[in-house]
């Protein structure tokens, strides 16, 4: 082969070689494009669904705003995507999937279907009144003081609410009516049909369909982190530089030895409050013995004039049983003339509006649709006082409907209202404790949303059974107990003269007989105004100058009273933050908008001025005068200047106290009369007697006066067990009083 044909026979073969390797290439970049494996899919409401994708490296996907209300996507990868039902209706979903230079655009269209609630009879119209609902401020009552609607049951048991209970139970033969059974008919709407066409329907939760949060029961935690078990003074003209002080202690919980387990700490200090100077401290002590060293850098601190302190708290959660003291020692000479009395865990149950038993409402559920939610429930103690309420979250925030006290044993109705006004997330229903002390159980039984006019069958409601376990400390029934000495019952019966009547009055009733109520202003942080701002005028380094005035009366407090300005790209006090300047007086305040604030301002967004107060207590009026940038206004008119309201005390808050005698006995008693003024006598108000037992309040209430000016209290739960700091208080039966009010006398009788 000559040397031309060889380059021409090479030339050619590797021309070859290139549109044979060209060809498998191409094919290869075809395969790899990817692929929705379905464009349209229906889920019902509360169902989920899962799409998969092929050959996509990443995806995205856009749903327009309403689209978001009928579709969730819960789960999305390069392999695929998972939807959730929101609520009945149709749903775009633009899904772009990308493979290296391959973009793939597809629609997937999702048809959300209704799930069909159970039918509902109709209630009668009497049924309409729950009449429980109350003002927010009775969720703060006192642990002393209950709402009316719960613990007046036994006084006005005739009342008209309670005696038309029954006139319920007729309901089913409202519900056979023709037109009522006809209803089904009018539902069979094709399933695409959007939900506002359908017949209003009862949504009814029971069974497992309440989730274990809904069965509550109550745990002791024991005494918490740094629990004082005693602070007492110590000798400390026994100390030097080179002694060792030994604490030796006993730690039982029961009839157990829990002093190697539980851990303790041990400080001293120049004074007996927790933040006193301190000489030194020990941590994580146990053993049933703590020693401390002394040397000369912590002689020094302390000093001629001072006492010394020893310091003695837990050093973790949970300790449930008593802490005594053995000795409190510096070599053999002791540092305490009498040892500390010993600290025993006592249970207080849990913390006033505390959560017990919750059910998380379904994801899509529409409280448009309802008028009210009709909880049933049970407890070991359905005489407790409890709260019922609906809510869900809106821009993060709680918002909820709350019913203070049971309609009747065992049921709340409560009217929906606050939960209306937007769509939010997380649905739920809870029963929280009305007032401190529960140590029960809690389990709902039932949730029925309603529509108006709509309610459901009655449920028979017994309290949970305790457990039936004798306490150590008493007697099994019908056991008596052997060598029991009852031999000065006679005598004490013979020779004291049985007391009858109790009179206070006059330098016996206490400074706290008298009150007068002091208006308290403004809480912290209470807004002065939220409003919208011209953007367009502000720019990177670019000031803002508020002008305003602040009075309380005719007295300038511009100077004195702080507030806080802060820019914000919403009006909700959590909206995203561009700046804030805080505890600003003086009535003009300049803020910057700094390069990294400015930043911050989206093309899209607006830009809100949020004014409010840096402390508690104002009590006049804030004007603003001015919201400038140089010479330009931020705002076309300006915000109406806000002022304060004096709204008096929140319902069952305290008025006047009397503390009793401490060795009173209401054995002895039937009644407790209550005379008082007040500067308005037609208010409501209630009158308590009470004490605490085993350190949890026990109190019997009168709601509302026998005349003007007296309360009749019988005496019933005070009179159960012995108790310590009894007293006599009158709260406010609502809100709103603004005056004073003096106890003048008060008369036990039997």
């Amino acid at each position: 082969m000559n040397k031309k044909m060889f380059t021409k026979t090479t030339a050619m073969l590797l021309a070859a070689a290139v549109v044979a390797s060209g060809i498998p290439a191409n094919e290869t970049e075809a395969a790899k494009k990817p692929k929705l494996s379905k464009t349209k899919i229906s889920v019902r409401v509360g169902g989920s669904k899962k799409v998969t994708i092929k050959n996509a490296k990443k995806i995205k996907c856009k749903m327009k705003a309403k689209a978001k209300k009928v579709v969730k996507i819960t789960k999305k990868s390069a392999k695929g995507l998972t939807v959730k039902g929101l609520k009945a209706g149709k749903a775009k979903i633009t899904v772009t999937m990308i493979n290296g230079k391959k973009r793939v655009k597809k629609t997937l269209v999702v048809t959300v279907k209704s799930v069909k609630a159970p039918e509902a009879s109709k209630a009668p119209e009497a049924s309409k009144a729950p009449g429980a609902s109350k003002a927010p401020e009775a969720s703060k009552a006192p642990e002393t003081s209950k709402a009316p609607e719960t613990s007046k049951a036994p006084e006005t048991s005739k009342a008209p609410e309670t005696s038309k209970a029954p006139e319920t139970s007729k309901a089913p033969e409202t519900s056979k009516a023709p037109e009522e059974s006809k209803a089904p008919e009018t539902s069979k709407a094709p399933e695409t049909s959007q939900t506002p066409t359908e017949a209003p329907k009862a949504l009814v939760i029971e069974g497992d369909a309440l989730g274990e949060s809904a069965d509550f029961t109550y745990k002791a935690n024991g005494a918490a982190q740094y629990q004082s078990v005693g602070v007492f003074e110590i000798d400390k003209t026994s100390l030097t530089k080179d002694s060792t002080i030994t604490l030796t202690y006993e730690a039982k919980e029961g009839d157990t030895d829990v002093a190697d387990s539980q851990k303790f700490n041990v400080g001293l200090k120049t004074g007996d409050k927790w933040n006193s100077p301190a000489v030194c401290d020990v941590y994580d002590q146990s053993g049933g013995k703590i020693e401390i060293s002394m040397d000369s850098t912590k002689m020094e601190k302390i000093n001629a004039g001072e006492k010394l302190y020893m310091h003695v708290s837990t050093a973790t959660a949970g300790f449930k049983g008593t802490f005594t003291y053995t000795s409190v020692k510096a070599g053999t000479e002791s540092l305490v003339k009498e040892l500390p009395s010993a600290y025993t865990y006592v249970e207080n149950g849990l913390n006033q509006y505390a959560a017990t038993a919750k059910v998380n409402l379904p994801a899509d559920v529409d409280f448009s649709k309802y008028k009210t939610c009709r909880i049933d429930f049970t407890a070991s103690d359905l005489s407790f006082e409890f709260h019922g309420i609906v809510g869900h979250k809106v821009n993060g925030a709680e918002v909820t409907d709350p019913q203070y006290g049971a309609v009747s044993k065992g049921m709340f109705q409560i009217t929906l209202n606050n939960v209306l006004k937007e769509n939010g997330t997380d649905p739920f229903v809870v029963i929280n404790a009305g007032k401190a002390g529960y140590a029960g159980k809690v389990k709902i039984l039932r949730v029925a949303l309603l529509p108006e006019g709509q309610t459901v069958p009655d449920i028979t409601i017994e309290p949970i059974a305790p457990a039936e376990t004798p306490k150590p400390s008493e007697p099994e029934p019908g056991i008596e107990t052997p060598g029991a000495d009852t031999s000065n019952v006679e005598t004490d019966d013979v020779t004291k003269p049985e007391e009858t009547k109790l009179v206070l009055e006059g330098s016996a009733l206490g400074e706290g007989a008298s009150f007068a109520y002091v208006p308290n202003g403004f809480a912290q942080y209470s807004s002065m105004g939220v409003f919208e701002i011209d953007k367009t005028k502000l720019s990177a380094g670019c000031k803002i100058v508020l002008n305003y005035t602040a009075v309380e009366g005719d007295t300038d407090v511009a100077a004195t009273q702080g507030f806080n300005i802060g820019l914000k790209t919403g009006d909700q006090w959590n909206s995203p933050a561009v700046l804030d300047a805080y505890g600003k007086t003086g009535g003009s305040v300049e803020i910057e908008v700094n390069d990294a604030a400015f930043a911050k301002i989206g093309a899209e967004d607006k830009v809100y001025m949020h004014v409010s107060t840096a402390t508690a207590g104002f009590k006049g009026t804030f004007t603003y005068k001015s919201i400038m940038v140089g010479d330009d206004s931020l705002v076309n008119t300006l915000p109406k200047a806000v002022s304060y309201v004096e709204s008096g005390m929140s319902q069952y808050a305290p008025t006047a106290k009397v503390l009793l005698p401490e060795d009173i006995d209401f054995s002895k008693y039937s009644t407790c009369r209550i005379e008082f003024t007040a500067s308005d006598p037609t208010f409501e108000f209630h009158g308590i007697v009470g004490h605490k037992v085993e350190g949890k309040e026990v109190a019997d209430p009168k709601y509302g006066v026998n005349e003007e000016g007296v309360f009749v209290v019988n005496l019933d739960k005070v009179k159960e067990a012995a108790g310590t700091n009894p007293y006599v208080v009158i709260n406010a039966g609502k809100a709103g009083y603004a005056g004073s009010v003096t106890i003048t006398k008060i008369i036990f009788e039997k």
